[in-house]
């Protein structure tokens, strides 16, 4: 029972509408939104948060772990939407795909910027010596973001809050039909096979991570030729390329299975470079060079910087491609929650942050008190009302009905007890793995998978 159990789970599944699920992008989805929990928590303890709500004593490895974490986590969400996308569009017409987005992304935006974002500020608002009547404060905010349809965009990003990652992530999805059209030409599918037959040697690891290096010297060297724009949106946007191209990558490396082999093989390697790489922005690089960095050392920091997004990304995408190619009830669960927590978890883990820093403990009982309470409550308002109210599951990106797949036994609580059985299921996964592993380290390097008109022959390339 327990083998039959793994052999439905371990493999990406389709539906009857021809639908492909990947199971290493619901892993990486979760997990990278739910870990936006602890990491907003951290940040109201770095030395220099933004945040709305901030704890009078900062802690320096608050600052390590938001910094480190910032090189890999939001490219990842980013990288898994492109992938999910690759498959949305193989299932669905281009107006389809773009019905779905404004469903899935603008209507939840449009209800976050209305309610969402005001509240989240607002309660930061409330630990101010003299707090502003809510009736004017909602007033300046709608007048704010009167301002902004009409391109007068303030200095900071209070204006967005968290929801700052949708309208890029609206913008890629309408960009993708485009690119899915550009791979469709003779041209586009002789760069897909040369890319997937140089993924057998140092592409991986070298070439993909180019255009992020190249991006962040852009950044650098914009910051030196226009210092008056280091802060503005205009500076930021060139950033936000380094987003696109993660998104196209996701995209991308789904259309060829050399390309997946080459990452999950050079999985181990790639973390390595990553490790290094940070370690030295970190550390080494502002040791040697207290006050900043000189003009030509400030470009390999740039470079390497890039180059450690890229590697970071690529070693946990591996390693999701190594030991998450499984599903389990608990991330089944979780993964559809994913985006309504994220849109809703700023106001409650504001509003928990609020009272907590006032309290006389220890910095990292703080942390972890508020991510437990914002984590726990964020999920309960999803399982309690979201998810159950149709008027709700519309405005957090929902199906407007309940779908087949999601029976009632998969609730917040009825998959607490599913938690021992999924544990044997992942040690059966990671010794299947590791045979897996074996089996493809003794295959002959010429056997070669389906390439782009054998996808296109089944109906996987658009």
């Amino acid at each position: 029972m327990r083998a039959s159990a793994l052999a439905m789970r371990s493999t990406s599944t389709a539906n009857g509408a021809g639908k492909v699920r990947r199971h290493e992008l619901d892993w990486l989805r979760t997990a990278a939104v739910f870990g936006l929990i602890p990491f907003h928590t951290a940040i109201i303890f770095t030395t220099g948060s933004f945040d709305y709500i901030r704890n009078a004593q900062s802690s320096a490895v608050m600052d390590a772990l938001t910094s480190f974490v910032s090189i890999w986590g939001i490219p990842v969400l980013f990288l898994v939407a492109g992938g999910a996308s690759r498959f949305a569009l193989a299932a669905r017409s281009a107006r389809q795909f773009l019905d779905e987005r404004v469903m899935r992304l603008l209507i939840p935006f449009l209800f976050g910027m209305l309610l969402i974002v005001p509240l989240q500020i607002y309660i930061g608002k409330l630990s101010a010596p003299t707090p502003p009547a809510l009736p004017a404060f909602y007033l300046g905010f709608l007048l704010t973001l009167v301002g902004v349809l009409a391109g007068h965009f303030p200095p900071g990003p209070e204006w967005i809050g968290h929801l700052w990652f949708i309208p890029p992530l609206m913008t890629f999805s309408a960009l993708a039909l485009p690119f899915a059209a550009a791979l469709r030409t003779a041209h586009g599918q002789r760069a897909l096979r040369w890319l997937a037959g140089a993924s057998h040697g140092v592409a991986p690891l070298a070439l993909l991570g180019l255009p992020f290096a190249v991006i962040q010297l852009v950044i650098v060297v914009s910051d030196w030729l226009f210092p008056s724009l280091a802060t503005s949106f205009a500076t930021n946007a060139i950033g936000v390329a380094a987003y696109l191209v993660f998104f196209f990558y996701g995209y991308l490396l789904y259309l060829d299975d050399r390309l997946l082999s080459g990452i999950r093989r050079d999985a181990w390697s790639a973390l390595a470079l990553g490790v290094g790489a940070w370690l030295w922005i970190a550390f080494i690089a502002p040791a040697w060079w207290p006050s900043g960095a000189p003009a030509p050392a400030g470009l390999m920091v740039a470079l390497i910087r890039g180059y450690c997004s890229w590697w970071w990304v690529m070693g946990i995408l591996g390693l999701a491609l190594r030991y998450l190619q499984f599903t389990t009830p608990v991330v089944e669960y979780l993964s559809r929650a994913a985006y309504p927590v994220y849109i809703i978890h700023m106001p409650i883990l504001s509003f928990v942050g609020l009272w907590i820093v006032r309290l006389d403990l220890n910095i990292w009982l703080k942390f972890g008190i508020i991510t437990v309470l914002a984590l726990a409550a964020s999920l309960a308002f999803y399982d309690l009302l979201i998810r159950r109210v149709g008027a709700l599951r519309m405005l957090f990106g929902l199906p407007p009905d309940k779908q087949p797949h999601e029976p009632p036994r998969h609730n917040g609580f009825g998959v607490i007890r599913r938690v021992k059985s999924d544990r044997t299921l992942w040690r059966a996964v990671r010794g299947r793995a590791a045979a897996r592993d074996r089996s493809h380290a003794a295959a002959s390097p010429i056997a070669r998978p389906p390439g782009v008109r054998g996808l296109a022959r089944r109906g996987l390339l658009y």
